[in-house]
């Protein structure tokens, strides 16, 4: 947070008791694009490499260009690495921001580091890097131009938390407290809301085990160690810092009101408070404590923390005057600085909104009410479409925005404030996206970089169907036992690019969910295109998820296009876009082509660009038979000869096996799913890859379908739910003339045949552009009767 300018006797500062010089010049390296960035790396080869006595590094820089940048440091340690972490590092987040012409000090404390791995801290370091970039999507209309140093250590005399004083407190509240001083009761929705899962893939304990120091999947004593933290996983610390473990004690509380449930929540908090005294002079970076994301989801929890306890004799004057003192200093905090321009703003502005609502006692209470709200109002308008799909992509981070917004608009209900439309209108929206992504098993796919494969979202589809008054969003909250089922089988969301199509979500049955996007904003994985299939109310083939951020070989499996149900050209998917999210997204619409046609519905995407030295363009297009099948057409437009390979992914828990140019999962009885390709000369393999499930890399076999042909050329698959014999496929006719047509035949088991008739099927994007896919029609044949129509 920022120097509030209060008095020592009101907010305690730090000391500077030491300051070295480590150089006085750091030299660039050349600059370089990161995922569509600038990057401009400062290097320094530490000479000194024991930093341990030393707790913020501080950089001058100066920006010599007209366009602010953002400034990262990371510590490369000698030593702890771990079997997954080959390089132990410690990062401070790159959200420190340096204006144009700007020239200033960056202070990096020790507690604005988030680390990889089990370095001994700064005992070891073995180099410096400054990282200065642009922000993510904005256009580079001119090179990086920053100098960097001189580059110190210093060692600062810091307290205790927290800084603000019980004399601060007093200046800080109102002088007459308002009627609301104690919060209101809990509510049904307050515990609806707090029933929604943490958004994290670690083992989450009961209240039991929680009390006996079983957090996380680790034994942990108390007073816990906030700054050890048994995991190397960065993200685990954060989860921690998070708190979240502490929602199933709040839980347990509301069932039987047993005291020690009060007594651990308070010295809990107590204990973080102290040992977590509040960054000054920093935005808190990527830091478990103070990143401003992290801030945001203690804050929201200790809100709640704050409605159940606070009357209770056990939570005693000293833990209230803790708790307010801190409470005031993540306000402050979040006005002060902002994260990434992604979920981070929006659930950091919903915090904030929060904080204004739900603490009144506060001369500041309003500001931060009206600022939050801004803030969630202007995140809402810019990251949601108007189809209601979060310019992420990402089902993980749909969700987590949906209930921050949730959280505001009960809490605004509850106190009677007003909210801006920018933020009501997307609700509603935002739920049904959501909605219509459940599977018939009530999971949820794990479409960009979304966690789990089996993601559960129904808890929050519960709270917000009872909170906007919604049956359907009940049903899918209730897994089907109450509330009333959706009555559309054909969903189409055309601004984020995405489509179900799946049988009548009451019979249980039929599911395909169809990503036609280019990248999302962030998070972005090579998925376009990509599907993810149940049948007979099984996850058959599915997007692979991610379980960490770690920097391994796995993280960048699963977001590889070779992880996902997709075509590769020479081994390689899709090239993402470097254009700003904005504009492909404004651009995408001619992209993406759908429409129903009696029995038949049809989705069709396109991918201009793939990462191989060919310069060449693919398509898919899905059409949804009957409601009982699936027809896939792959189209590789271009010229000259590559290897295609198409991958599908199926779930840990199949076990498929090859049958001529099908690829088989039978279960017990007859019931089963077939993949069959129509054409091709493939050679089939089946290979183990992994899927992420519940936090674990699970195990998962991969189907690879492999030829070596020359471009254009066209690709057809059957994906056939079945009970008793699978149907045959073939293309009886294949006609390559100007807007070609292509006949498709599939042969089922009660001697009825049908007959896909494919015409103006594009071979070029010139093509693609003008007519799209082409256009399909449904012929029957039933026993010996000619061909029908079907209309």
């Amino acid at each position: 947070m920022l120097d509030p300018s209060l008095s020592p006797r009101k907010f305690r500062l730090d000391e500077v008791a030491r300051k070295v010089e480590i150089v006085d010049r750091m030299m660039p390296a050349m600059p370089e694009r990161v995922g569509g960035r600038e990057h401009l790396r400062f290097r320094h080869e530490c000479r000194k490499r024991d930093f341990s006595s030393f707790n913020r590094f501080v950089l001058t820089a100066k920006n010599r260009g007209d366009r602010p940048v953002l400034i990262e440091l990371k510590l490369y340690h000698a030593s702890g690495n771990t079997e997954d972490i080959s390089q132990a590092m410690s990062l401070s987040g790159g959200r420190e921001v340096l204006d144009p012409y700007e020239e200033k000090e960056i202070h990096f404390p020790i507690e604005a580091f988030g680390v990889y791995g089990r370095p001994d801290y700064w005992k070891d370091i073995t180099a410096i890097e400054a990282i200065f970039k642009t922000e993510r999507g904005e256009a580079a209309n001119s090179p990086l131009q920053v100098d960097a140093g001189p580059l110190y250590a210093e060692h600062r005399l810091t307290a205790e938390g927290p800084r603000l004083t019980a004399e601060g407190l007093q200046s800080v509240l109102k002088k007459h407290l308002p009627e609301r001083h104690c919060p209101y009761p809990m509510t049904k929705e307050d515990l609806l809301l707090l029933r929604i899962p943490a958004p994290h893939p670690f083992p989450q304990g009961d209240a039991d085990a929680v009390l006996h120091g079983r957090i996380m999947g680790y034994d942990l004593t108390f007073p816990f160690p906030w700054h050890t933290p048994p995991s190397a996983h960065l993200e685990w610390a954060h989860f921690f810092h998070r708190h979240h473990f502490l929602r199933e004690i709040l839980l347990a509380f509301d069932e039987d009101h047993d005291q020690r449930y009060i007594a651990f929540i308070r010295d809990v908090l107590m204990s973080w408070i102290k040992g977590n005294p509040i960054c000054v002079g920093s935005n808190g970076g990527a830091g478990p404590a103070w990143e401003t994301l992290s801030t945001a989801w203690r804050l929201r929890l200790w809100l709640f923390l704050k409605k159940a306890v606070w009357q209770h004799e056990a939570f005693h004057d000293e833990a209230k005057q803790y708790t307010l003192c801190s409470l005031w200093e993540h306000a402050r905090h979040l006005l002060n600085h902002q994260g990434h321009p992604n979920n981070w703003q929006l659930i950091e502005a919903a915090a904030l909104a929060l904080a204004g609502i739900s603490l009144p006692e506060f001369q500041e209470a309003s500001q931060w009410r009206d600022e939050g709200m801004a803030r969630l109002a202007d995140a809402c308008g810019q990251q949601f479409l108007p189809d209601g799909i979060h310019f992420e992509g990402s089902p993980l981070y749909h969700a987590l925005c949906l209930q921050a917004i949730l959280e505001v608009r009960q809490a605004a209900a509850m106190a009677g404030c007003l909210i801006p439309e920018n933020i009501t209108g997307v609700i509603g929206r935002a739920a049904s996206y959501l909605g219509a992504l459940c599977r018939p098993d009530f999971t949820w796919p794990a479409i960009n970089d979304s966690g789990s494969a089996g993601s559960d979202y129904t808890a929050l589809m519960h709270a917000a169907g009872r909170i906007l008054d919604r049956p359907d969003l009940t049903w899918h909250g209730t897994r089907g036992k109450d509330g009333m089922p959706p009555d559309k089988d054909f969903l189409v969301f055309p601004y984020g690019l995405t489509g179900v199509m799946r049988t009548a979500p009451s019979s249980g049955k039929h599911y395909l969910v169809f990503r036609a996007a280019p990248p999302g904003a962030f998070h972005q994985h090579e998925d376009c295109l990509s599907i993810d299939v149940a049948t007979d109310g099984v996850p058959r083939l599915v997007d692979p998820g991610i379980t960490a951020y770690a920097p391994t070989a796995l993280t960048s499996h699963y977001r590889s296009a070779g992880s996902h149900n997709m075509m590769l050209i020479d081994g390689k998917g899709p090239v993402p876009s470097p254009a700003l999210h904005s504009h492909r997204e404004t651009n995408a619409g001619r992209d993406f082509i759908h429409y129903e046609d009696g029995p038949i519905q049809v989705m069709s995407g396109i991918c201009r660009e793939c990462r191989t030295g060919m310069h060449c363009s693919f398509f898919r297009t899905v059409i949804f038979v009957d409601r009982s099948y699936w027809v896939i057409h792959d189209g590789v437009m271009g010229s000259g000869e590559g290897i295609l390979t198409a991958c599908w992914q199926y779930h840990p828990t199949a076990q498929p096996v090859i049958r001529g140019k099908a690829v088989i999962v039978q279960e017990e009885g007859l019931r089963g799913f077939a993949l069959s390709a129509f054409t091709g000369a493939f050679d089939i393999s089946l290979e183990q890859r992994w899927v992420s499930l519940g936090g674990r890399d699970i195990p998962a076999p991969q189907a690879r379908y492999i030829v070596k042909t020359n471009l254009p050329c066209h690709f057809f698959w059957l994906l056939q739910p079945f009970s008793g014999q699978r149907a045959s496929c073939r293309v009886t006719k294949q006609m390559d003339d100007a807007g070609g047509a292509i006949r498709l035949e599939i042969r089922h088991d009660n001697n009825r045949r049908d007959i896909l008739m494919l015409k103006g099927v594009p071979s070029t994007v010139e093509d693609w552009e003008r007519t799209g896919p082409g256009r399909v029609s449904l012929f029957r044949q039933d026993g010996h009767s000619g061909e029908k129509d079907v209309p």
